[in-house]
């Protein structure tokens, strides 16, 4: 036992070890919501309170989320440099999978040896690690919130579970939505157990109809405004044409396998395909109730695809616990049981090439990816030398992060929710990018406002641009001096 957890603990701090390799090979982020996050965790820590006021984004507006995730790194970020606080609390948290994997499977299979092979291959998830590399994401707190809470309502009938599970049900409340998903896999998970006949037991259901009624009175309160704003669209996070199939894009198996990794797949697959209607374990029908949740949300674009590939990769991973459990408990038996330890070494190999390797490729792109120095430098610069009210136009990749660093107005950002009128202000912005016309991108420029053109590299290749085309001398000063162009808006349109 003591070996065990010796080893648990090592491939613990070796996933941290890994993480922070990768994100400290640059002190900025590869996606542009991180600098959202570290936005609402600096104004936290320094006032107390959430930033739902913001007077920069879209030239002024309020938002709408939850915050315990930013008051948590606040209240790191209180003792550590936000630097550290940013890069190491994410990258412990999203760590901490590992040990719940293993306790998860520890509690169905009862054998050491499954529970820590399957937490080291929890260690290095393709897709976990694509979105939580170098990226501050939410994801680092719901997918081990997830798990604790599952891990706590296999056991619901002990009344310290019930107890710690209405603790972690009210902390995931506050940090996404996501726990809807996994409250309709308890419905689907009685609906399997009534057709099994298996008994059910009065804790179970007690508590998944308390979850149920209170998230739902609890983000009805909460989003009631975003749903009388956009109504049904509000589902989709009021997400512009143009950007939807990007949230919600399906995907080919083939690139879904390459994600999710081919050891959990197959064997996820193998056992749903072994339990459903035919093996009768509640444990099993539990993680299978939130593969089919996952996969029917994410057929029906309810759930952005990137978080429904970690959800299938966490709840498949423990089911190929299972087929571990039943794989070598066969081997045992037979004659093979010579050469099982090579074949425990075969498995890890397997591992190794088809998780390990994608995982690392990810980060590698991630961190290649990063915001670069001399676009930091650039807004620093108009941060220095802009007027306090300016409005910076950029592309909608880059709004957060011209927010944070250059503390200007920008014209669109990522964060879509309570945006009224949202498709013709996006299809506005394309236009101005794509104008060849100066009075027709004169036009759209006055019309936000817009003093400065920030025109990033990822701009340009969004938009296949050389330069902008509508550019004169007259009414544009180019501003150059950190390899990133910026240009300064003189002409405004009048309009008799």
């Amino acid at each position: 036992m003591r070996k065990s957890i010796y080893i648990l603990f090592t491939i613990f701090l070796l996933a941290i070890a890994v993480r922070l390799f990768f994100a400290f090979q640059t002190p900025y982020f590869t996606n542009n919501d991180s600098y959202f996050h570290i936005r609402q965790i600096e104004h936290i820590r320094d006032t107390g309170f959430p930033l739902f006021n913001d007077d920069l984004s879209y030239g002024g507006r309020k938002y709408i989320f939850l915050p315990i995730f930013h008051y948590l790194l606040a209240f790191f970020a209180l003792f550590m440099p936000i630097l550290f606080t940013v890069k190491i609390i994410p990258a412990i948290l999203a760590a901490t999978t590992i040990l719940l994997v293993y306790l998860i499977v520890k509690r169905f299979t009862k054998k050491e040896e499954v529970a820590i092979l399957t937490a080291f291959i929890s260690a290095f998830i393709p897709i976990f690690f694509k979105e939580t590399i170098n990226v501050l994401s939410l994801y680092s707190l719901t997918i081990p919130l997830t798990l604790l809470l599952l891990y706590f309502f296999m056991d619901i009938s002990s009344k310290g579970s019930a107890m710690l599970y209405v603790l972690v049900f009210i902390i995931f409340l506050f940090t996404k939505p996501t726990i809807m998903l996994i409250i309709a896999s308890f419905m689907i998970y009685f609906i399997i157990i009534k057709i099994e006949s298996l008994p059910l037991g009065k804790a179970e259901m007690e508590i998944a109809i308390f979850s149920l009624i209170f998230s739902l009175w609890f983000y009805l309160l909460i989003y009631k405004n975003a749903f009388y704003n956009h109504s049904y669209a509000f589902l989709w996070h009021n997400v512009p044409i143009k950007y939807f199939t990007d949230y919600f894009q399906q995907i080919s198996i083939l690139q879904a396998i390459y994600q999710i990794g081919i050891i959990p797949f197959f064997c996820g697959i193998y056992i749903i395909s072994s339990f459903m209607f035919k093996k009768k374990d509640k444990a099993m029908y539990l993680l299978i109730s939130i593969v089919i949740t996952t996969t029917i949300l994410m057929w029906f674009k309810l759930i952005e695809l990137n978080l429904a590939l970690i959800y299938l990769s966490i709840f498949l991973i423990l089911l190929f616990a299972k087929f571990l459990d039943i794989f070598l408990e066969y081997i045992s038996q037979t004659k093979l049981n010579h050469y099982y330890d090579y074949i425990i070494g075969i498995i890890i190999i397997i591992f190794l090439v088809t998780s390990c390797i994608p995982s690392f490729q990810f980060a590698v792109a991630n961190v290649a990816t990063a915001t670069k120095q001399y676009e930091v430098n650039t807004l620093l610069m108009l941060f220095a030398t802009s007027p306090q009210d300016a409005t910076i136009l950029g592309s909608v990749d880059d709004g957060h992060f011209i927010t944070y660093f250059s503390n200007r107005k920008t014209v669109a950002d990522g964060n879509f929710l309570l945006i009224d009128n949202i498709n013709e202000r996006i299809n506005d912005v394309d236009a101005i990018f794509t104008a060849y016309s100066k009075i027709k991108a004169s036009e759209l420029l006055d019309k936000y406002s817009v003093d400065y053109i920030f025109l990033s590299e990822n701009t340009k290749q969004q938009y296949n641009l050389s330069d902008l085309r509508f550019i004169d001398e007259k009414c544009f000063d180019k501003i150059d001096e950190y390899n990133v162009t910026v240009y300064k808006n003189k002409c405004k349109v009048t309009i008799e």
